[in-house]
């Protein structure tokens, strides 16, 4: 099975699973979304198909995602177990900051069901950069602000990217090319 801290490579051409993590889906014509593929490894590896998390290049792979439009063959994905909401962790932030450049790491405790908006909030106190010119990321995924820390907790310990940026990200376009990180 794996585990909260590990990572497994996903390759839907392959039909095997090993020791290290690396599982495949042998019949794949009843996997057609993310959400069946969920299910295929609750059912063979007994994770909680709520506990699981597949990313691909960088994006966060929901339910609803046909698999064929992800060319996922031969593509790769991760799959991640998720930690409860429940649970209290330390992060580990990263922060380059616009006056005062790269910092030393900080960490702070956290539960996994607060929303990023709330680690935003921790880290103004801390830091005193304004919530919206912070910008997070983990595992390479620009962070929603509404969305629950335990969708981007994956990766024991779990380390996220603060940039601070000249603008205020509450008034830019949704768009990530729109935003100047320099």
């Amino acid at each position: 099975m794996v585990t909260p801290d590990v990572e497994s490579d996903i390759e839907l051409s392959d039909v095997e699973s090993g020791e290290d993590g690396i599982v495949c889906v042998a019949d794949i014509k009843k996997v057609i979304t993310i959400k069946d593929l969920k299910a295929y490894f609750e059912q063979e590896q007994g994770i909680p198909a709520d506990e699981q998390m597949f990313v691909r290049e960088n994006e966060i792979l929901y339910d609803a995602i046909l698999l064929e439009l992800l060319e996922v063959l031969p593509g790769k994905m991760q799959l991640y177990q998720k930690i409860s909401p429940d649970e209290s962790i330390a992060v580990e932030i990263s922060p380059e900051l616009l006056e005062g450049g790269r910092l030393p790491d900080l960490v702070l405790t956290i539960t996994g069901g607060k929303c990023v908006s709330d680690l935003k909030l921790m880290i103004q106190k801390e830091l005193g950069v304004p919530p919206a010119r912070q910008y997070l990321t983990s595992m390479g995924i620009k962070m929603n602000d509404e969305l629950p820390l335990c969708e981007y907790i994956a990766v024991r310990p779990p380390k996220f990217f603060l940039k601070e940026t000249k603008e205020d990200l509450n008034n830019s376009s949704e768009s990530d090319n729109s935003i100047d990180l320099s």
